[in-house]
Order: structure tokens, then sequence, then C-alpha cells
């Protein structure tokens, strides 16, 4: 079960997009926060509620694949979809330089580097080949839908010329 707070049923969730099951664990979240938690209290309520979301919808999500023209939707799903399988850290915290902590930071960014892999199109999986985080991936993909938006402008600019 979601941890108290949460407001809304958890029998029926595979139906459910991830956005709406992220809007309740959002508002369960602000209420807590509300309740005069810190930063870090906050955030690991949310990831809990994530990871929660994630196991009682049996990982049946709505799917977003990277297509480079839907960056913001992508960005959102797929950052949701690392934070719920306790990966989110190596998207905002640097690799370790302790040995053991460095170990299990690499391990989590593999699976995140996966997840990332797994929901973008096959042909954006070249750009990812260099690279060797999680993050990078991430802003890859960024850089990739910046310049298809920054194309499409000049097309359109150069068809309102003729």
């Amino acid at each position: 079960m979601f941890p108290i707070g949460w407001n809304g049923p958890v029998g029926d969730l595979c139906a459910v997009d991830l956005r709406q099951v992220m809007s309740g664990a959002a508002a369960a979240a602000a209420g807590f926060n509300a309740a005069g938690l810190d930063e870090a209290a906050h955030q690991a309520f949310v990831d809990a509620a994530l990871r929660q979301a994630a196991v009682e919808m049996g990982d049946k999500t709505n799917v977003i694949i990277f297509n480079g023209e839907n960056h913001a939707e992508w960005e959102t799903s797929v950052t949701f979809h690392i934070k719920a399988k306790g990966l989110g850290k190596v998207l905002t915290k640097a690799r370790p330089t302790d040995a053991v902590e460095a170990g299990k930071w690499d391990d989590l960014n593999d699976q995140a580097f996966g997840k990332i892999g797994e929901r973008i199109d096959p042909k954006y999986h070249e750009f990812l080949l260099d690279l060797t985080t999680a993050k990078e991936a991430m802003d890859k993909m960024k850089e990739i839908a910046e310049a298809n938006d920054t194309n499409l402008l000049i097309r359109t600019r150069r068809c309102g010329q003729k």
C-alpha cells in the first residue's frame, strides 16, 4: 500500500496513465511537505511513492518512446520511470569517489541508462554509443530535440520567404 496520505485506489492501477499516478503522488507529497518535512524527506517520500506506484501497477505504464519531436513528454515519463525504479540519483548526483559507493552508483547508472535506451526510437541509439552515464543520455536526447526544433524553425522561415 501507499504511505499514509495517499488519496487514491491501488487495486486497479494498471489501466491508469503514469501521469495520473504522479499527480496523486505529488499531491500526497505536497501534503506531507506542508506538514513540515525538509527537502530530503520530501524527496524520499516522493521517490517511495513512485516506486510503490510501479509495483502496484505491475510496471504496466504507458510508455512514451522518444521520437525526436516529443522530448518534453518523453523526459517527464522516463524520469518518473527511472525514479520509480529507485535509480533517480544517477540523474542528479555525481559518481562518488569511494570505490564501494562508486560501484553501487555504476550499477544504478547502467540500469538507468538501459531504461533510457529502451524508451527511445532505435534510430537514435547511435547517439548513445559513446556515452557512459544516464545523465549524458538524457542531455543528448534534449540536444537532439532542440536541434530538431531549430531545423523546423529554419525550414518554416525558408518556406515563408518564398
